[in-house]
């Protein structure tokens, strides 16, 4: 039989064991830090459009052990980023339900019409996510760095 001794195994052990809680303490900041980035990018201006602001003040950010998420509480939201109508997910006019035509007021004159076109989506958080993909994952690598150093 053959044998080894590992010397400073109780050290190396004791660290191995530190590893889940400062793996997770440091991939939880580059989760928070990267949602920050993404809302950020979601914001910008021409991106998102803004009317009274509640939109770009919508959001809400929840960090839980190695899981974030990022949504926007505002019930439109999801209209303005897919789109409506034609535009939307099911490609068809909007139409009254139970009238026989739309109404809606806009600078204070009432508009009329048996249907309308709908909305373009403006995909906000989607084109952030794009545009800061190579950011995100920097963060996760410097995450991955940092406890690599720290065990």
């Amino acid at each position: 039989m053959i044998s080894i001794t590992i010397k400073n195994l109780a050290e190396f052990q004791k660290t191995i064991s530190a590893y889940p809680e400062k793996s997770a303490r440091n991939f939880n900041d580059a989760i928070k830090k990267s949602l920050l980035i993404i809302q950020r990018a979601a914001t910008t201006r021409g991106r998102m459009p803004r009317d009274t602001g509640a939109l770009a003040s919508g959001w809400e950010l929840n960090v839980g052990t190695l899981r974030g998420i990022l949504k926007n509480k505002m019930q439109y939201a999801i209209f303005v980023h897919e789109g409506t109508g034609i535009f939307g997910p099911f490609k068809r006019p909007i139409v009254p339900k139970t009238k026989p035509f739309l109404a809606w007021q806009k600078d204070g004159i009432w508009h009329f019409a048996k249907s309308v076109r709908g909305m373009k989506a403006r995909p906000f958080l989607q084109q952030a996510v794009t545009e800061k993909e190579e950011e995100v994952n920097k963060i996760f690598n410097e995450a991955l760095v940092k406890t690599l150093k720290q065990v």
